[in-house]
């Protein structure tokens, strides 16, 4: 959970891999919500996955350019954003399109997704599902 009143969760989105990926963090909050919510999120969850198919497509809903003088040169970008209320809570489901400069000389990598190794330029999407539990 974060200070914002948001719980958020994200996998890398492998077309073939997300819906597990994410189910492996949802059954953390089993004991955290009421059954009935999470019944409903799972439900909900298929079928955005079953929207988006393969990847990110169309405007962003949000989008941020590097800030001027940025070392990591990243452009970060809000696709495929469904919002609901299930249960009382607020949820939304996105893909995430992140692309950066792994600058010269250095080893880039994301602990959080295995130790995901990365050289020069890369772009990376990922699903996230964002739950307001309020602050």
């Amino acid at each position: 959970m974060y200070d914002d009143g948001y719980v958020r969760m994200q996998v890398l989105n492998d077309l073939n891999e997300r819906a597990t990926d994410m189910e492996k963090k949802l059954v953390m909050l089993d004991d955290v919500f009421p059954a009935d919510f999470m019944v409903e999120l799972r439900a909900a969850q298929d079928a955005y996955l079953q929207t988006v198919g393969r990847g990110i497509t169309g405007e962003a809903a949000q989008l941020w350019p590097p800030p001027p003088q940025d070392f990591w040169s990243s452009l970060e970008g809000q696709y495929n954003l469904s919002e609901s209320t299930i249960g009382g809570y607020q949820v939304a489901f996105s893909l995430w399109f992140w692309q950066i400069e792994c600058p010269e000389g250095f080893i880039c990598w994301f602990p959080a997704f295995g130790d995901t190794i990365f050289l020069g330029q890369s772009s990376f999407v990922f699903y996230t599902i964002e739950i307001y539990i309020a602050p």
